[in-house]
């Protein structure tokens, strides 16, 4: 694996030049990697191919992590992304992350949070006994689109925190309008599940050279985000079209009625 050595400088992002692609949508979202993660956002295009758009350092608190965000989407926005129109953004759900993407593209932009993030908060916080029932009612919800999907997920919030689970019942009550945006656009059901995870960045393993524990042995900032550039380019090979792709006309007739000027 390599990477052009221009593309890579201390605190800095690692970016590819979107060459004016018409990008539908865009995944946003970290990958851990040792001690330190990285913010990484890959394009869907009108042909349902996936391209690494960009990655940088991601800090280390969810703060950061929106601050690292919004730089790079800002970096991507000064070379041409999304110039033709805005995509849809799928993120990890973080009100951070949320932040970043309405400072770069304005509060009408459409946002899917990850439901597999969303899902994995909400089990962190129960008993393993509950989590088999508690994760079959949360994909059930999923399954009733918009007009019921919310209100199911209110019900659990209000059935978790009646029986003292009031962390899962926090975490279940949290911003749900962004889980249900896929339903909303109308989507084909293909679509709604492709489009409804961030899987494609959270799903890679960056496993850095060195001893992870042996601070002597720890690649330094360059060498970190070099390799990790580099694992995505790798995974970026092996990527296939969305699941759906034939149906994204329908994603880009709604994109094209937002007129929101960079």
């Amino acid at each position: 694996m390599s990477v052009l050595a221009e593309e890579v400088a201390p605190g800095r992002a690692v970016w590819r030049p979107p060459n004016n692609r018409p990008w539908l949508a865009a995944y946003v979202d970290s990958v851990k990697a040792a001690v330190t993660q990285y913010v990484v956002v890959v394009g869907v295009d009108p042909s349902g191919g996936k391209r690494v758009l960009g990655m940088g350092p991601g800090g280390h608190g969810p703060d950061e992590r929106g601050r690292a965000t919004r730089d790079l989407l800002g970096d991507l926005v000064r070379r041409g992304f999304a110039r033709e129109r805005r995509p849809l953004f799928v993120t990890d759900g973080s009100e951070p992350v949320r932040w970043a993407v309405a400072e770069q593209f304005g509060a009408g932009t459409f946002v899917q949070a990850c439901r597999a993030h969303r899902t994995r908060e909400v089990l962190g916080c129960l008993p393993g006994r509950e989590r088999v029932e508690a994760r079959r009612a949360i994909e059930a919800a999923w399954k009733r689109g918009l007009d019921g999907g919310r209100g199911r997920l209110a019900e659990l919030a209000v059935e978790l925190e009646r029986r003292g689970r009031t962390a899962a019942a926090a975490k279940m009550s949290g911003r749900s309008r962004d889980l249900f945006t896929v339903d909303r656009l109308g989507l084909h059901p293909q679509l709604r599940r492709s489009l409804s995870t961030t899987h494609i960045i959270a799903g890679v393993r960056l496993e850095m050279p060195g001893d992870p524990d042996g601070e002597d042995d720890a690649p330094d900032e360059t060498a970190a985000l070099r390799y990790a550039a580099a694992t995505f380019r790798d995974a970026e090979r092996r990527y296939r079209r969305i699941a759906g792709y034939r149906h994204l006309q329908l994603l880009k007739d709604h994109l094209d009625q937002i007129d929101l000027p960079l």
